[in-house]
């Protein structure tokens, strides 16, 4: 966290003064992680599910939101203006099914695998269990090639292989305090594990 500071301070130093106007963001993309042969564990899942959530957010989400906001201001909008940026509606609409299928859909990996840290007598095979049972329908998720711990989720560069066999005792370890005063998870936050974090 300090080479971070270090770094926007010295950024905003050269850069100019506290009273300037201009404000320049930058979003470095993670790109995704793959370590098979080897497993995939909750780190390499959090990459991918920060990498597909900040696509959504900026190609699909942000396209959206603009697009609305000429609307409600009587803006005329071209009708070749699509849903996405310079995306096809395929390509959205498998982005929104992911982001779904990742942190908001009710039986999805990230809330069942919150739900499940927590219960008592818990075991990552029922985790997977319920998991791949929940989302029987969905062809982005499906069964591991071998072993009972594995699951195959197909992200939009490739299908990639996860191992959930330490995944709840991963996300019983509470995040660093620093982590959670940066991003915002309150004393009041149920649960201060890594899952909760990125579902926030």
């Amino acid at each position: 966290r300090a080479i971070v500071e270090w770094i926007f301070h010295e950024i905003n130093n050269r850069l100019g003064s506290r009273e300037a106007v201009a404000i320049i963001n930058v979003v470095d993309f993670l790109g995704f992680e793959n370590a098979t042969p080897k497993n995939n564990g909750l780190e390499a899942f959090a990459t991918n599910m920060a990498h597909e959530v900040l696509m959504h957010a900026l190609h699909v989400k942000a396209p959206r939101d603009r697009r609305a906001m000429l609307v409600e201001e009587g803006v005329p909008v071209p009708a070749t203006m699509g849903d996405g940026d310079s995306n096809t509606p395929e390509s959205d609409a498998l982005s929104d099914a992911l982001v779904d299928l990742l942190v908001q859909r009710e039986g999805g990996i990230c809330r069942l695998v919150e739900e499940y840290t927590h219960k008592p007598k818990t075991s990552p095979e029922t985790l997977l269990e319920v998991l791949l049972d929940r989302n029987r329908d969905d062809p982005l998720l499906s069964a591991g090639p071998a072993g009972w711990s594995r699951f195959v989720l197909n992200h939009h560069g490739e299908p990639i292989t996860y191992d959930v066999s330490d995944w709840m005792q991963t996300n019983r370890i509470d995040l660093d305090p620093a982590y959670i005063e940066l991003f915002g998870l309150n004393a009041a936050t149920k649960s201060k594990s890594a899952v909760a974090f990125l579902t926030k």
